[in-house]
């Protein structure tokens, strides 16, 4: 009796840690900051310009589509056009790219929303959503697309930005995944000024 106890128990352990191991290799791999211009493996996956809901399951995916078949005009517009016209181009806005970005996740079963923030008389957007348990935002460049581990907070993100940047932020606000027009704040959300 003694001894399938102790079998039973080592049994027991030798699962536990091999969960434990499992789950911080897992949340290892999720804190990377993913630059995917370069990813061959990922954008492979992405190249068909017509997309549907089941061809694009997963973050990585959906950045490597965007990473593959879109470049960010270096011109800041605040107004997205229509989806439909968005997929048909390859240079698109920063509200395009916003726009197509939450569109994507929200059919791939995310919750996103958008943040737009103000610097130095310039703007900026971030799709920020959660990936499970963990908070997660997007951010856009003429360089590629980059996937950030986010923090708790829209406060703390735009600290987080302001780091990675060298810059400072004035303003920012909060928008709906589904907008459009971030030149403006939609009610009831409102601008949170720092400074």
């Amino acid at each position: 009796m003694k001894k399938n106890f102790r079998i039973i128990l080592v049994i027991i352990i030798i699962l536990f840690f091999s969960i434990t191991l499992f789950l911080i290799f897992d949340n290892d791999q999720e804190k990377r900051v993913l630059k995917l211009e370069d990813n061959d493996e990922l954008i492979f996956q992405a190249q068909a310009r017509i997309i549907s809901q089941s061809e694009l399951d997963s973050v990585a995916e959906i950045l490597a589509y965007l990473s593959a078949n879109y470049r960010l005009d270096d011109q800041v517009n605040l107004v997205s056009r229509e989806l439909e016209e968005i997929k048909d181009l390859e240079l698109v806005s920063l509200a395009d790219l916003a726009h197509l970005s939450a569109s994507l996740l929200i059919d791939s079963g995310f919750e996103p929303a958008i943040l737009r923030y103000d610097y130095d008389k310039t703007s900026n957007l971030l799709v920020i959503f959660r990936d499970g348990d963990v908070p997660k935002y997007l951010a856009f460049d003429l360089e590629g697309n980059l996937l950030f581990d986010s923090v708790w907070s829209l406060l703390d993100i735009i600290k987080a930005e302001e780091t990675r940047l060298g810059l400072k932020v004035d303003r920012y606000v909060y928008f709906p995944a589904e907008t459009k027009d971030f030149s403006q704040a939609l009610e009831p959300f409102t601008w949170q000024y720092l400074n």
